[in-house]
């Protein structure tokens, strides 16, 4: 009999990703009185030093305040603030894959588009660089470092579209795509993505608009398809556990 190894978890961050979460879904709203630390170590279960420490790094981020001898509020923040603190695991995987591969399309196939337009000489050569860097770490199956690299192949197109709100997009969402893009090359590997990378280069370098925002969408949809595959392995495998 075997067990699975037990994953090692700082109480104070899963408070601070739970507080989070609350807010990001609304349920606690700008303006709104978070409960005392007595009563947060309550409802967590928790003791009121792991109940303080979340709620520093709440207040750290700009996502909460405490007012001296009235309690802690929700403040007004910017959605991209919010977007930024997804970073930690647990509240990352409370989110839709397919969700996350929709939006990208949504956004990709404009920046492709706009940087097959717009790029340079120079822009071009950067982003054939990060591809060869790509193709090094297929063949050395350093798959968390090609994932790193995909996200910056992404992101410098983001850049090369020289469109503020696209890059700005991108940006806040990295920690969100680098999760989402290293959970799907470790299960699957890079695949065939490589190829669809080389002809996003080509593309772009071409100055060819339709074929570059076609083809991006096609690895994105590459990406959709190994996606719902892997969603319906795992469910196989709840299955067959429970």
């Amino acid at each position: 009999m075997e067990f699975e190894a037990i994953r090692k978890v700082n109480v104070s961050d899963e408070v601070y990703d739970k507080i989070l979460q609350s807010i990001i879904d609304r349920k606690l709203n700008p303006g709104d009185k978070l409960p005392s630390e007595t009563r947060l170590a309550q409802m967590f279960g928790v003791s009121r030093v792991t109940v303080r420490a979340a709620l520093q790094r709440l207040a750290g981020t700009g996502i909460v305040e405490s007012h001296n001898g009235e309690g802690t509020y929700v403040k007004s923040y910017q959605e991209g603030i919010l977007l930024g603190q997804l970073a930690s695991k647990s509240v990352l995987e409370s989110y839709d894959r397919e969700e996350i591969l929709d939006f990208r399309r949504g956004l990709e196939m404009v920046a492709a588009e706009l940087a097959a337009r717009k790029r340079t000489e120079e822009e071009v050569r950067n982003l054939s660089e990060i591809y060869h860097k790509m193709e090094a770490a297929c063949q050395n199956n350093q798959i968390e470092e090609y994932a790193r690299l995909d996200l910056e192949f992404h992101i410098t197109i983001a850049r090369i579209s020289k469109n503020t709100f696209i890059l700005y997009a991108m940006e806040q969402m990295r920690p969100i795509l680098l999760h989402s893009m290293t959970q799907l090359n470790m299960r699957f590997g890079p695949g065939d993505g490589l190829l669809y990378h080389k002809k996003i280069v080509d593309a772009i370098a071409d100055g060819n608009q339709a074929e570059a925002r076609e083809r991006i969408d096609l690895n994105l949809m590459n990406s959709r398809q190994r996606t719902i595959e892997m969603e319906e392995k795992e469910e196989s495998g709840e299955r067959e556990n429970s």
